[in-house]
Protein backbone atom coordinates (compact mmCIF):
# COMPACT_ATOMS: atom_id res chain seq x y z
CA UNK A 1 0.00 0.00 0.00
CA UNK A 2 1.04 3.12 -0.78
CA UNK A 3 1.49 6.08 1.61
CA UNK A 4 0.56 9.50 0.33
CA UNK A 5 2.48 12.37 1.82
CA UNK A 6 0.29 14.07 4.83
CA UNK A 7 0.48 17.87 5.92
CA UNK A 8 -0.42 18.81 8.90
CA UNK A 9 -1.36 22.21 10.13
CA UNK A 10 -2.00 23.73 13.59
CA UNK A 11 -3.32 27.41 13.59
CA UNK A 12 -5.34 27.05 16.89
CA UNK A 13 -2.56 28.91 19.16
CA UNK A 14 -0.18 31.49 18.95
CA UNK A 15 2.35 29.56 17.45
CA UNK A 16 1.90 27.90 13.73
CA UNK A 17 2.63 24.57 14.03
CA UNK A 18 3.18 22.47 10.78
CA UNK A 19 4.13 18.82 9.97
CA UNK A 20 4.49 16.82 6.79
CA UNK A 21 4.51 13.16 6.17
CA UNK A 22 6.48 11.62 3.04
CA UNK A 23 6.37 7.87 2.48
CA UNK A 24 5.80 5.59 5.75
CA UNK A 25 9.11 6.79 7.80
CA UNK A 26 9.99 10.44 6.93
CA UNK A 27 8.61 13.07 8.68
CA UNK A 28 9.13 17.08 9.06
CA UNK A 29 7.93 19.66 12.06
CA UNK A 30 8.16 23.21 12.89
CA UNK A 31 7.20 25.28 15.58
CA UNK A 32 6.79 29.50 15.00
CA UNK A 33 5.53 31.88 17.19
CA UNK A 34 3.42 33.64 14.88
CA UNK A 35 0.68 35.51 17.53
CA UNK A 36 -2.16 36.94 15.35
CA UNK A 37 0.13 36.81 12.11
CA UNK A 38 -0.81 32.66 11.16
CA UNK A 39 -1.98 34.15 8.03
CA UNK A 40 1.31 36.38 7.04
CA UNK A 41 3.30 33.02 7.58
CA UNK A 42 1.38 30.16 6.65
CA UNK A 43 2.01 29.90 2.79
CA UNK A 44 5.77 30.47 3.42
CA UNK A 45 6.22 27.96 6.18
CA UNK A 46 4.21 25.09 4.34
CA UNK A 47 6.93 26.15 1.38
CA UNK A 48 9.63 25.62 3.49
CA UNK A 49 8.47 22.64 4.94
CA UNK A 50 7.85 20.48 2.02
CA UNK A 51 10.83 22.20 0.41
CA UNK A 52 12.78 20.54 3.40
CA UNK A 53 11.35 17.20 2.81
CA UNK A 54 12.54 17.29 -1.24
CA UNK A 55 8.78 17.47 -2.42
CA UNK A 56 6.59 19.94 -4.37
CA UNK A 57 3.02 20.55 -3.14
CA UNK A 58 1.53 18.49 -6.05
CA UNK A 59 2.60 15.79 -3.67
CA UNK A 60 0.26 16.19 -1.14
CA UNK A 61 -1.99 13.49 -0.94
CA UNK A 62 -3.96 14.52 1.95
CA UNK A 63 -4.55 17.57 4.38
CA UNK A 64 -4.52 17.60 7.92
CA UNK A 65 -5.88 20.33 10.17
CA UNK A 66 -6.63 20.76 13.75
CA UNK A 67 -9.71 22.74 14.30
CA UNK A 68 -9.86 24.07 17.91
CA UNK A 69 -11.03 24.65 20.00
CA UNK A 70 -8.61 27.68 19.65
CA UNK A 71 -7.95 30.97 18.15
CA UNK A 72 -11.05 32.54 16.50
CA UNK A 73 -8.93 33.87 13.79
CA UNK A 74 -6.01 31.75 14.01
CA UNK A 75 -8.41 28.52 13.33
CA UNK A 76 -10.20 30.33 10.31
CA UNK A 77 -6.86 30.97 8.97
CA UNK A 78 -5.42 27.50 8.92
CA UNK A 79 -8.69 25.78 8.11
CA UNK A 80 -9.51 28.41 5.27
CA UNK A 81 -6.23 27.52 3.67
CA UNK A 82 -6.02 23.58 4.21
CA UNK A 83 -9.79 23.51 2.23
CA UNK A 84 -8.33 25.70 0.02
CA UNK A 85 -5.41 23.29 -0.76
CA UNK A 86 -8.37 20.51 -0.63
CA UNK A 87 -9.87 21.56 -3.19
CA UNK A 88 -7.23 22.49 -5.75
CA UNK A 89 -5.54 19.01 -5.16
CA UNK A 90 -8.27 17.33 -4.93
CA UNK A 91 -7.33 15.39 -1.98
CA UNK A 92 -9.08 14.57 1.58
CA UNK A 93 -8.73 16.29 4.23
CA UNK A 94 -9.46 15.37 7.91
CA UNK A 95 -10.03 18.03 11.07
CA UNK A 96 -8.87 16.97 14.34
CA UNK A 97 -9.46 18.78 17.33
CA UNK A 98 -7.52 19.14 20.64
CA UNK A 99 -9.37 16.44 22.61
CA UNK A 100 -8.61 13.93 19.91
CA UNK A 101 -4.94 14.86 20.07
CA UNK A 102 -4.97 14.50 24.21
CA UNK A 103 -6.81 10.96 23.94
CA UNK A 104 -3.70 10.27 21.39
CA UNK A 105 -1.56 10.93 23.48
CA UNK A 106 -2.50 9.51 26.47
CA UNK A 107 -5.30 7.03 25.79
CA UNK A 108 -7.03 4.97 28.14
CA UNK A 109 -4.02 5.97 30.51
CA UNK A 110 -5.96 9.56 30.99
CA UNK A 111 -8.12 7.91 33.41
CA UNK A 112 -10.07 10.26 34.76
CA UNK A 113 -8.16 13.46 33.61
CA UNK A 114 -10.15 16.01 32.02
CA UNK A 115 -8.13 18.08 28.73
CA UNK A 116 -7.74 21.86 29.60
CA UNK A 117 -7.88 24.01 26.71
CA UNK A 118 -7.86 28.00 26.46
CA UNK A 119 -10.97 30.08 26.06
CA UNK A 120 -11.09 33.75 26.69
CA UNK A 121 -9.41 35.20 29.68
CA UNK A 122 -10.12 33.65 32.65
CA UNK A 123 -12.04 31.17 30.83
CA UNK A 124 -10.90 27.51 29.98
CA UNK A 125 -12.84 24.67 27.74
CA UNK A 126 -12.78 21.17 30.04
CA UNK A 127 -13.64 17.34 28.78
CA UNK A 128 -13.18 14.47 29.89
CA UNK A 129 -10.15 12.67 27.97
CA UNK A 130 -12.08 9.74 26.21
CA UNK A 131 -12.24 8.07 22.71
CA UNK A 132 -15.03 10.13 21.81
CA UNK A 133 -15.95 13.58 23.22
CA UNK A 134 -19.07 15.20 21.82
CA UNK A 135 -19.87 18.95 22.62
CA UNK A 136 -22.32 17.73 25.29
CA UNK A 137 -19.37 17.17 27.61
CA UNK A 138 -17.32 20.07 26.67
CA UNK A 139 -17.63 22.96 29.47
CA UNK A 140 -16.84 26.49 30.13
CA UNK A 141 -15.12 27.23 33.68
CA UNK A 142 -13.41 30.13 35.64
CA UNK A 143 -9.64 29.32 37.19
CA UNK A 144 -11.51 29.20 39.99
CA UNK A 145 -13.44 26.59 38.65
CA UNK A 146 -10.67 24.84 37.95
CA UNK A 147 -9.21 24.68 41.46
CA UNK A 148 -12.41 22.33 42.53
CA UNK A 149 -12.05 20.52 39.34
CA UNK A 150 -8.48 19.41 40.18
CA UNK A 151 -9.64 18.13 43.72
CA UNK A 152 -11.07 15.63 41.58
CA UNK A 153 -8.94 15.22 38.15
CA UNK A 154 -6.05 15.42 36.73
CA UNK A 155 -6.11 18.68 34.98
CA UNK A 156 -3.73 18.20 31.26
CA UNK A 157 -3.40 21.51 29.91
CA UNK A 158 -2.63 22.00 25.94
CA UNK A 159 -2.69 24.91 23.95
CA UNK A 160 -1.33 27.15 26.98
CA UNK A 161 2.18 27.70 25.69
CA UNK A 162 4.85 29.14 28.23
CA UNK A 163 1.60 30.35 30.09
CA UNK A 164 1.03 28.48 33.70
CA UNK A 165 -1.87 28.09 35.15
CA UNK A 166 -2.28 26.79 38.55
CA UNK A 167 -3.61 22.98 38.99
CA UNK A 168 -3.21 22.31 35.35
CA UNK A 169 -0.45 19.69 33.73
CA UNK A 170 0.78 20.96 30.44
CA UNK A 171 1.11 17.99 27.53
CA UNK A 172 3.43 19.22 24.95
CA UNK A 173 2.07 18.23 21.66
CA UNK A 174 2.95 19.15 18.00
CA UNK A 175 1.61 19.19 14.57
CA UNK A 176 3.01 15.54 14.42
CA UNK A 177 0.87 14.01 16.55
CA UNK A 178 -2.24 15.65 13.77
CA UNK A 179 -0.44 13.61 11.43
CA UNK A 180 -0.23 10.45 12.85
CA UNK A 181 -3.80 10.73 14.40
CA UNK A 182 -4.84 11.73 10.60
CA UNK A 183 -3.30 8.99 8.92
CA UNK A 184 -5.28 6.77 11.02
CA UNK A 185 -8.47 8.02 10.14
CA UNK A 186 -7.51 8.40 6.38
CA UNK A 187 -6.72 4.50 6.33
CA UNK A 188 -9.92 4.01 7.64
CA UNK A 189 -11.64 5.95 5.27
CA UNK A 190 -13.01 8.42 7.77
CA UNK A 191 -12.07 11.49 6.26
CA UNK A 192 -14.51 14.72 6.31
CA UNK A 193 -16.49 17.38 3.64
CA UNK A 194 -14.90 20.17 2.48
CA UNK A 195 -18.00 21.70 2.35
CA UNK A 196 -19.16 21.27 6.05
CA UNK A 197 -15.93 21.41 7.86
CA UNK A 198 -16.03 23.84 10.66
CA UNK A 199 -13.82 25.26 13.65
CA UNK A 200 -14.85 23.55 16.84
CA UNK A 201 -16.36 26.50 18.98
CA UNK A 202 -18.51 26.23 21.90
CA UNK A 203 -18.98 29.66 22.48
CA UNK A 204 -19.23 33.54 20.19
CA UNK A 205 -15.95 34.65 19.72
CA UNK A 206 -14.76 38.12 21.05
CA UNK A 207 -15.57 40.09 17.82
CA UNK A 208 -19.11 38.81 17.61
CA UNK A 209 -19.19 39.53 21.63
CA UNK A 210 -18.35 43.93 20.74
CA UNK A 211 -20.48 43.52 17.36
CA UNK A 212 -23.56 42.51 19.78
CA UNK A 213 -22.64 44.76 22.20
CA UNK A 214 -22.58 48.03 19.49
CA UNK A 215 -25.58 47.08 18.24
CA UNK A 216 -27.43 47.13 21.57
CA UNK A 217 -26.11 50.83 22.55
Amino acid sequence: MSHPTLLALDTSTAFLKLAAQFGSDRLVKSSERADRSHGQMIVRQISNILESGGVTVDSVGAMVVCVGPGSFTGLRVGIAVAKGMAVALDIPIIGVSLFEVAYGLLGDRGGDAMAVIPHRRGEYFVAPITASVSADSVRVVTESELADLAARHTLIGLGFGDKEVPNVQPLEYDAADLVHIGADRLQAGMTDSVETLEPLYFGKSQAEIKFEQRRAT
